[in-house]
């Protein structure tokens, strides 16, 4: 919970980038009436499709193919993948280009609350229910390796959890928070963004506890993380080491091995720095990592 410039409290986060994971779409502008999103049951695309459609006053029909490699429910982001993924395929298969402004207002719209994927080239504070950035942190994050696990048993819908409702101290908290991930994105220093990740982490599992949170966090302890970062919702975790430090690699191997003895599994890895582009082609295909 964050202050605007007005003084209005708002909702925020900052995404950490999975570069490993993404949705492709495809979509095709048909003669038939209608959307049709396959695999079916995507209803997060489908009104995400039916929105991009009203806003580009597209008449044609569309049919819109999503391939997806990251679990639901889990806190990952793949319905943000699929609907921004969705958007951005009908705006190229229309011949059209959207700012990361209002796919972030379309996504938004479409699922209630979205990560900010949307915004691939600066960090931000994103409003996760209001679709807008409440500040720019800077163009990118401290290279990282994360080690990632999930926390709990089965998924999370976002939109069944109740909201949060922080104490005033808790607010002041996170105002603290903010001023201290724009120095550690400014400064590129992993371990102050790993410390400003740490606390936040630790004051939301007061409200929304992960069963093995404790367990995860003596992991990262022993195997020298810099700290760890949560999913705001969902069951994931992770966490973080310097991708700047060349011991790094084997302290991470280190962790997923002590998560695995633990049968914390699966866990993976990843480097915060990879990068795929998106692929942007004629007909509408794009994907979203």
């Amino acid at each position: 919970m964050f202050h605007t410039e007005g003084g209005k409290p708002v909702r925020a986060l900052v995404t950490m980038p999975f570069h490993g994971g993404g949705t492709t779409a495809f979509a095709q502008l048909t003669t038939e009436d209608g959307i049709r999103v396959l695999p079916a049951g995507r209803w997060k695309a489908f009104h995400a499709a039916e929105l991009t459609r009203k806003a580009l006053r597209i008449k044609a029909g569309l049919r819109i193919t999503l391939s997806s490699n990251l679990p639901p429910g889990l806190g990952m982001g793949s319905s943000t993948a699929d609907v921004v993924s969705t958007i951005h395929a009908i705006a190229g298969a229309a011949g059209r280009q959207l700012s990361e402004s209002r796919v972030a207002e379309l996504a938004v719209q479409a699922e209630k609350a979205a990560d900010s994927l949307m915004f691939q080239s600066k960090v931000v504070l994103f409003a996760q229910r209001e679709g807008r950035v409440i500040a720019t942190l800077g163009s990118r994050l401290p290279s990282m390796i994360v080690v990632g696990c999930c926390c709990d048993d089965g998924t999370v819908e976002t939109l069944d959890q109740a909201l949060i409702e922080y104490t005033p101290a808790d607010q002041r908290d996170f105002e603290q928070l903010r001023s201290r991930i724009r120095v550690a994105v400014r400064d590129d220093d992993a371990s102050a963004l790993a410390s400003v990740a740490t606390t936040s982490a630790l004051i939301n599992q007061r409200y929304l506890p992960k069963r093995r949170f404790s367990e995860f966090i003596g992991v990262a302890e022993r195997g020298g993380a810099l700290g760890v970062q949560i999913s705001h919702s969902g069951t994931v975790a992770g966490m973080i080491f310097d991708g700047r430090d060349p011991e790094s690699v084997e302290r991470a191997a280190l962790a997923r091995r002590m998560l695995s003895l633990r049968a914390l599994e699966p866990n993976w890895s990843f480097r915060t720095d990879e990068r795929f582009p998106p692929i942007r082609l004629r007909q509408g295909k794009y994907r979203d990592a």
